[in-house]
């Protein structure tokens, strides 16, 4: 995606993928001790933590206040005002953008299955940089993030939104419809997929890794449970959840 083509209102690429938890103390153990991320911004009043990766995306956990959790994704815009006048005038529902004085405005959504996204607009933001792969000095370390995705019951559906609503085109639509990848022009990938009747629908993040099998095993020497890796065409990939049940999934490309 080129950045000359980007209107105002454009997702230009994904600023932070979260989750909402009910305990912050133990998501934010859980993401330092057990997957090995370094917390790189915990909030004054403990209610969750950002890790900023080597590959410059950003993961977070925050305290959902409702007793529930879930997935967020922050889509990054350059104009957030812009941004939800087009969503709005293509059906969408979202807030009015918040601003917060220095850093950025907020305006919250929601998609057909109930996912919750922000449109996110930083302040003095350009259009976005294409984000260079990271090497880390040992293969089962967390280097990035691959994919931001939500779980669908309706794919078909989900990318029509994203597509039409949100306005992010479509980079590698499922031959059998089962959901698609929306490559931005940061780099970063964001994706839906149906989840079948017994899916948890709360969202999924894919950890980079180098070395997937290295990964899982020191994943569960740190006492966490997750699946063994299983090969996919492109990739290798093990399926785990965190205390609050959120989905993650630890990513090797090949």
């Amino acid at each position: 995606m080129s950045n000359t083509t980007l209107t105002a209102g454009a997702v230009v690429g994904l600023d932070l993928s979260a989750y909402l938890t009910t305990d912050a103390k133990r998501s934010i153990a859980f993401y330092r001790d057990v997957i090995g991320l370094t917390p790189t911004d915990i909030d004054e009043q403990g209610r969750g933590a950002e890790f900023t990766l080597v590959d410059g995306q950003t993961f977070g956990v925050w305290d959902s206040g409702e007793n529930k959790t879930g997935a967020v994704a922050m889509l990054a815009v350059r104009d957030g005002k812009a941004a939800v006048e087009r969503i709005r005038a293509a059906g969408g529902s979202i807030s009015d953008p918040e601003e917060i004085p220095g850093c950025c405005s907020m305006a919250f959504g929601k998609d057909p299955d109930g996912n919750a996204f922000i449109i996110h607009a930083r302040t003095g933001r350009e259009a976005g940089t294409q984000l260079t792969p990271a090497a880390a000095p040992d293969p089962a370390d967390v280097t990035g993030i691959d994919i931001t995705g939500y779980a669908t019951k309706d794919a078909g559906k989900a990318i029509a939104f994203y597509r039409d609503v949100v306005g992010i085109p479509p980079t590698g639509i499922d031959p059998e419809g089962r959901g698609s990848e929306f490559e931005l022009a940061d780099g970063t990938c964001f994706g839906v997929w149906n989840g079948g009747p017994e899916f948890d629908y709360t969202g999924g993040v894919m950890f980079a890794v180098g070395d997937a099998s290295a990964a899982v095993a020191r994943i569960r020497a740190r006492g966490a449970e997750i699946g063994d890796p299983f090969e996919s065409p492109v990739c290798r990939m093990a399926f785990g959840k965190d205390p609050d049940g959120n989905d993650y999934v630890i990513h090797q490309r090949k």
